[in-house]
């Protein structure tokens, strides 16, 4: 295998769009339109996946690069796909913020009403299930540690 460039294959995009859908679920992303991709159209120097969206109009792509750069570095593997999966899904669920960022005339009040929601979702899907496991364990009981009471 060169160290140039690799054509990544119909397998791995299944991974790559198994994995999208999967956190784009996890995050409730229901109020977007996504595809999921798997080009090189569009594709920014040297990415091996990219979001491309329109935040107005609420729709998304999720791209995977069928030409990856440096693979001997960067390699296909299922491990290194699904991880891109979550980074542009992740893009995704910060693109509220990043429009108003960089708005000309953003409002403090939206900004932060997409904060809020970026985090609270964060809460829903990491803080629930992290207090799952521990209460599980008997770590946790009805919001105390067991050698509290």
């Amino acid at each position: 295998m060169s160290d140039e460039k690799i054509e990544t294959t119909d397998e791995h995009f299944n991974v790559f769009r198994e994995e999208a859908n999967k956190w784009l679920d996890v995050f409730g992303l229901k109020g977007w339109g996504v595809r999921v991709l798997h080009t090189d159209e569009g594709k920014p120097s040297g990415a091996k996946a990219w979001l491309s969206a329109k935040y107005c109009d609420r729709i998304a792509s999720i791209c995977m690069a069928k030409t990856w750069e440096h693979p001997i570095a960067n390699p296909p593997t299922d491990e290194n796909i699904r991880r891109d999966a979550f980074h542009e899904v992740c893009e995704l669920l910060l693109e509220p913020m990043d429009v108003l960022a960089g708005s000309r005339n953003w409002d403090r009040e939206e900004f932060d009403a997409a904060r809020h929601a970026v985090v609270r979702i964060l809460e829903n899907v990491i803080w629930e299930k992290s207090n799952a496991v521990h209460a599980e364990k008997g770590e946790v009981q009805h919001g105390k540690k067991m050698h509290d009471e």
